[in-house]
């Protein structure tokens, strides 16, 4: 007799369909109600902490549960949906025939509509350390995105996968709501219909105890319309904000023909990319930053160079370097993208009177450096030269670079192009040196670096082998870990340039333009480290007057100053130690220039 056997998988087909029929959202509507109703709201702030895990606590402690806080958690309720969820299941004519479709179909969009603008807000504030804006927001992005796509250099599937993976999340999310709009109403309890009303109460009551602040991402209980409220204001506000840089006259501020200067030493202006206050916040890099600027200074007081170093106040915060190093050479502090374009936008036919321009006019070439191996859109690039105006662009094609290239740009090594733009110019430049270069190693990803070299030629080697390149998606830690590893890089760059300068009357003044992104929080602030360094040791001293400290650490941590009165301070010890008339100088603007 021949004894057949049931599949394993065939018997417990069965049990699975009732199980299934068990759980069923018709057969228990208000356990669902309630499951849905918090998992839906919880997703609403889980971008915040996604995009701020690597500091967040998942679970926050019961006793601050109901106040607002720094800790981005997904314990928080929505204003709006909240009362969505209320209105729908204790308002019956809203569920009755056709308007069951019509208002589960609205009420569904406003809820995405709501997850989109968080998913924004937080990118905004996560990187860039600001508020959503629309206005500034659109001009950045409209701006720069190619430019940042094309920098990030991540092959197609990339955005194939993150496309296809948002779809599928959307998906679910659609089906989740969906369900949620499709309980049936005759079976959720009073219970569950005065829950739910309680829960609007609530917000209510946490929004008094926040004084109505629900625009924050710090509160208990959020609003989408108090958000939407809040960057209104803000496109308001930017309005003014381009009134101010472009009704300002620099003339009546930056009237310095009168200040002449008897000696010229070159100048290097460099902007050092994120390097922020972060580096003395966080006990991990502060660990590796603090010995290798004590061996930095030490090698320079080795070699007879003396420096003064103070914090300075940033206008962007994890990007946005233009409007940094505008803001220093021009003396008006731009702190948003309409901003700086509207400035670009007035100084295409007259000059700026700008740092550049004055050392023009004390006879310096003004040499800017870019070696990115990408090019503007030519209408951008006029546009810049218009604006700054240097004298000479120094560009990747000029630099005849066959070696691996590293970073954002890509770009050769720092080391490289230091090392090319200081021999281009004793080769070609007849006139006292102003040059302005912006790291490129100490960018994001930071990762990986060039080799340091003896001689910066021998970078140039097309038989060197490229590195591999970097993952973008790291835990936070590799992320800190490589940032630290570029600062470190960097700073053992320009101690290399600086201590191998054959002038040695030249001054180098290295300023941070804003803090990393990433990698630093919202609580790092603006402040990134200012150093002026030269072998004149009274040039130096000048700059105790405005609260430097003398060497490259920094023990005082409150900021001396803001980005856009460099210009203003280095024409002030520049004509005190080297001008015409010592005693004659332009106005100390320290305190006058800190503009809104």
């Amino acid at each position: 007799m021949t004894t057949t056997t049931v599949p394993q998988t065939t018997k417990s087909a069965p049990r699975l369909r009732r199980l299934i029929r068990t759980l069923a959202p018709q057969r228990h509507p208000n356990v669902w109600l309630w499951v849905i109703f918090f998992g839906l709201n919880a997703v609403l702030f889980l971008p915040a902490y996604l995009f701020n895990r690597a500091d967040t606590t998942f679970f926050p402690p019961l006793a601050v549960l109901f106040r607002p806080r720094e800790n981005a958690d997904i314990f928080r309720l929505s204003a709006e949906w909240t009362l969505i969820a209320a209105l729908w299941v204790n308002i019956g004519w809203l569920r009755q025939s056709w308007r069951r479709k019509f208002f589960g179909g609205v009420f569904g969009a406003l809820y995405f509509l709501i997850l989109l603008y968080h998913i924004y807000e937080n990118a905004i504030s996560t990187y860039y350390h600001t508020r959503p804006n629309f206005y500034d927001d659109w001009l950045f992005v409209r701006s720069g995105l190619g430019f940042l796509l094309d920098g990030l250099r991540m092959p197609w599937w990339y955005f194939a996968i993150g496309g296809l993976a948002g779809v599928g999340v959307v998906w679910a999310l659609a089906k989740t709501v969906r369900l949620f709009f499709s309980l049936p109403g005759a079976k959720i309890s009073r219970w569950s219909a005065l829950g739910l009303f309680g829960m609007v109460w609530l917000v209510a009551l946490l929004g008094v105890r926040q004084s109505w602040q629900m625009a924050t991402p710090d509160a208990a209980a959020s609003s989408f319309s108090a958000k939407l409220a809040e960057n209104v204001r803000g496109v308001a506000e930017s309005a003014k904000d381009v009134a101010y840089v472009t009704q300002f006259d620099p003339n009546t501020v930056y009237d310095y023909g009168a200040y002449r200067l008897r000696e010229t030493p070159n100048i290097y202006l460099i902007f050092v990319e994120s390097y922020g206050r972060v580096l003395y916040d966080s006990p991990y890099l502060s660990g590796k930053y603090l010995p290798h600027i004590e061996a930095m200074e030490n090698t320079l007081r080795k070699h007879g160079w003396h420096a003064a170093s103070a914090l300075s106040v940033s206008p962007t915060f994890g990007g946005g370097s233009w409007m940094a190093y505008t803001s220093a050479q021009y003396g008006i502090r731009i702190q948003k993208q309409p901003q700086y374009l509207a400035l670009r936008e007035k100084y295409q036919s007259e000059p700026y009177p700008s740092l550049g321009k004055y050392l023009q006019q004390q006879g310096y070439e003004f040499v800017w450096v870019t070696p990115i191996a990408r090019k503007l859109a030519e209408e951008d690039a006029q546009k810049n030269d218009r604006f700054y105006r240097p004298d000479r662009w120094l560009l990747f094609a000029d630099m005849a670079y066959h070696g691996p290239m590293y970073g954002w740009g890509p770009s050769p090594p720092d080391q490289f192009t230091l090392g090319f733009a200081q021999d281009f110019a004793a080769k070609n430049v007849q006139k006292p040196l102003f040059l302005f270069y912006l790291t490129q190693n100490s960018h994001y990803p930071w990762a990986p670096l060039p080799p340091l070299v003896s001689n910066w030629q021998d970078l140039n080697v097309s038989t060197i082998e490229s590195p591999p390149a970097q993952k973008k998606s790291l835990p936070y830690y590799d992320h800190l870990k490589n940032y630290g590893a570029a600062i470190d890089y960097t700073l053992a760059t320009l101690t290399d340039f600086i201590v191998n300068t054959p002038d040695e009357r030249t001054i180098f003044v290295l300023v941070g333009d804003h803090q990393p992104p990433i990698v630093a929080r919202k609580r790092a602030g603006y402040d990134t480290p200012v150093h002026i360094i030269s072998k004149d040791a009274d040039f130096v001293a000048q700059f105790s007057q405005y609260g430097f400290e003398t060497g490259l650490e920094l023990t005082d941590m409150t900021p001396k100053m803001h980005h856009e009165w460099l210009y203003g301070l280095l024409v002030r010890t520049l004509n005190a130690r080297y001008g015409e008339n010592p005693d004659h100088l332009p106005p100390s603007l320290m305190q006058q220039m800190q503009n809104p």
